[in-house]
């Protein structure tokens, strides 16, 4: 006897639940009234609403963490200075 896969697949859980976010999703969106107010993008890995991430360089993030790594070295230090 073979065995069930439907019954015990965890994809056919996820995605009966992404069907069912899609409908719930759908409802709200006719309530709100939004139904068809933006295009729907056909370019794959774009927004939807047509609007671009925009993201900061890696360099200008590793500055960042670094500076605030220093800040809150700092600021333990003289935390630390305080109690003793």
């Amino acid at each position: 006897e073979k065995p069930n896969k439907k019954y015990y697949d965890p994809r056919v859980w996820i995605r009966k639940g992404e069907e069912t976010m899609i409908a719930r999703v759908g409802v709200s969106m006719q309530r709100l009234g939004s139904v068809g107010t933006y295009t729907r993008s056909t370019e794959p890995g774009r927004a939807q609403l047509g609007l671009e991430k925009k993201t900061l360089s890696s360099a200008a993030l590793f500055s960042f963490g670094v500076a605030i790594g220093a800040v809150g070295s700092f600021a333990v230090t003289a935390i630390s200075k305080k109690k003793k």
